[in-house]
């Protein structure tokens, strides 16, 4: 048998491997492709806003036709489908949210403009809810929220200003609470909710200006908090502390500073002074990335000393205070995204691109690991932290440790993995973690993926090939093969783009081992690479290692037809010219050319199906090849 290599690539990352056995670990991680839901080549699907229904998980992404849709899991992977129209411009569904045992969303069909629609998780029980605007302008409804009972979003009227609407789930009951302009303020795609009740930016009360509301759902429940005041003028999130709504908040007085509400005017008051700029410079201390631990408020914010630093509050002027001056300067370190795990609080910094922790004092903040790039968190599962990096969108993991932060450690790949969609978080469903993800051996572009801590049952004990006799011969051997459907054979000629050959049917029942043979013509797949698809009754699948059988250069002229794409293929010993002809039984010349290269393809779609004869001259060589074209 020939000697082989295993090649994995991925962004010009090139392993060396000589055996492929999946194997279950107690700790260990597998991806799986949910669903290639954009099978036109390269594309992607993108899926983002992942959320759960009960017991289906719905999400948007893009299919064949480019247009973003919604789509559902209704227990397993294998009911992934697709229940939104198809029609539509493209980029069609901002987000969704659950609300009143359905999923709410903003969607443009073509006809009525982008209007509210909603789903009970089927094709058929995908409709439009309400034409909030009649025509084909929409009334693009988006920052939905759900509390008290109610859905509230903003959406335009008819006079395109925007409005504050709210639904206890028909129709009728779906109405505009606030006739005037409004925005959100916290930077966030949905409004702030404190004790059952949204808060938003809109005017002061005469029609004009500025000031900060709130609404419990009702007319007369929605009304004035703080006038001539804006609220949340940093972009940045807010926190709830003790019923009481902290943010950053601007006077005309003061700059962006830390503010609270307790949903009255006389208890809306600015907490600290950060940077005293006097003459009201919009954004001064800034107060972002708000996160409540052990009943504080930490937020990065800046003061007339530091840049941006970590600052912790009680919600007193004299508890407001630096935590730790990370980067000294008057840039800062800039923590701007943070989670609590295992009993500290973590955060990013991005103008260190460090990733730190905190149990709420200077010396307990420390440096966990450097990173190479700015990272978002996205999720805590299995014991770990998720983060993605920066524009790379690498997947990282960590346990809080320095040895235990690196690029997401998978059995089943040795490849990275990486994840790209509007929203950079990652969902649990079904006890395993659902996301947006692209992994070389595993999908095709961003496609729904899921972490799981289990493996298919299948164990891959060996997958071989040699040459032999211009045939590729390829061997595996399995064990365990409680639940496993079938095997595809996929080759390539470069390694890294793969094209599906062959399927052979699984025994599915064997628990001990068994081999399989496949055998093709090695005119077809010139490279050599090949590796297997290995699927489950259930549609989860997994690759193997890529391996590479070794070629000898041949010393003939060599010809055959490739019936699964329809050419006629030619190799020659070298980059020689050769000329060829392709003939006819009654002698006629039906297409004939000359090639340098040392192969080529040369299509016969449009050929009658019969008996021709292919005459080849190169160098010193000729050869008279008999095909069947069928």
């Amino acid at each position: 048998m020939a000697d082989y290599t295993f090649l994995s690539l991925k962004k010009n990352l090139i392993l060396l491997l000589f055996t492929s056995c999946i194997t279950l670990h107690s700790s260990a991680q597998f991806i799986k492709n949910v669903k290639e839901l954009n099978t036109t080549g390269t594309s992607n699907s993108y899926p983002f806003d992942f959320t759960v229904l009960d017991t289906k998980l719905f999400f948007i992404a893009a299919g064949n036709s480019g247009t973003y849709s919604l789509w559902v899991i209704d227990g397993n992977d294998a009911s992934t489908t697709m229940i939104s129209p198809s029609t539509g411009p493209l980029n069609n569904i901002p987000n969704i949210i659950a609300y009143n045992n359905k999923i709410y969303f903003a969607y443009n069909d073509g006809i009525n403009g982008m209007e509210l629609w909603v789903s009970d998780g089927t094709a058929g029980g995908t409709v439009l809810f309400k034409d909030l605007y009649p025509g084909s302008t929409g009334s693009y409804p988006e920052a939905f929220t759900v509390t008290n009972n109610k859905l509230f979003f903003m959406g335009n009227s008819i006079d395109g200003e925007r409005r504050l609407y709210a639904s206890d789930g028909t129709p009728a009951g779906t109405i505009v609470i606030k006739n005037n302009h409004i925005r959100l303020f916290n930077g966030l795609q949905d409004f702030a909710v404190v004790n059952n009740e949204i808060y938003f930016s809109s005017d002061n009360g005469t029609g004009a200006g500025n000031g900060l509301w709130k609404s419990n759902g009702s007319l007369a429940g929605t009304v004035l908090v703080k006038p001539d005041f804006i609220a949340a003028t940093s972009p940045g999130d807010y926190a709830v502390m003790n019923n009481k709504l902290y943010f950053s908040g601007f006077d005309y007085t003061n700059g962006s500073e830390l503010w609270v509400s307790d949903g009255t005017e006389a208890g809306t008051y600015m907490v600290k002074n950060l940077s005293t700029d006097g003459g009201g410079i919009l954004y001064s201390g800034e107060p972002i990335n708000l996160k409540v631990y052990n009943n504080k408020l930490y937020f990065a914010g800046r003061d007339d000393t530091h840049g941006m630093e970590l600052f912790v509050s009680d919600g007193t002027e004299a508890g407001t205070q630096l935590v730790k001056d990370i980067l000294p300067g008057t840039d800062g370190s800039r923590p701007f995204s943070s989670t609590i795990y295992n009993g500290l609080l973590y955060f990013v910094c991005y103008g260190t691109q460090e990733l730190w922790k905190t149990d709420g004092t200077a010396a307990g903040t420390q440096l966990v690991k450097s990173m190479p790039d700015f990272a978002r968190f996205a999720a805590t599962w299995n014991t770990k932290m998720y983060l993605i990096l920066g524009n790379a969108y690498a997947v990282w993991q960590s346990d809080g440790t320095t040895a235990g932060t690196t690029p997401i450690q998978l059995q089943n790949t040795a490849n990275p993995v990486y994840s790209l969609n509007n929203d950079f978080k990652f969902k649990e469903y079904n006890a395993a973690l659902y996301f947006s993800g692209s992994c070389n051996s595993i999908t095709i572009g961003y496609e729904p993926s899921k972490l799981t801590l289990t493996a298919l049952p299948l164990k891959l004990i060996s997958f071989r090939g040699e040459e032999k006799s211009n045939n590729d011969i390829l061997t595996w051997t399995t064990s365990n093969e409680i639940n496993t459907s079938h095997f595809i054979i996929e080759q390539s000629q470069n390694g890294a783009f793969f094209t599906p050959m062959a399927k052979r049917e699984a025994s599915g029942t064997n628990a001990g081992n068994k081999t399989y043979e496949y055998t093709q013509h090695t005119l077809l797949n010139p490279g050599g690479f090949y590796r297997l698809k290995m699927v489950d009754k259930d549609d989860a699948f997994s690759y193997s290692s890529i391996i590479r059988l070794n070629r000898n250069q041949p010393t003939e002229l060599r010809g055959l037809y490739d019936v699964v794409n329809r050419q006629i293929i030619i190799k020659t010993p070298g980059s020689i010219e050769c000329r060829w002809k392709l003939i006819s039984q009654n002698g006629e010349v039906l297409k004939q050319g000359v090639f340098s290269n040392s192969i080529v393809a040369i299509p016969v779609s449009g050929t009658a199906k019969g008996t021709y004869f292919l005459f080849l001259h190169s160098g010193s060589q000729t050869k008279t090849v008999k095909l069947m074209i069928f």
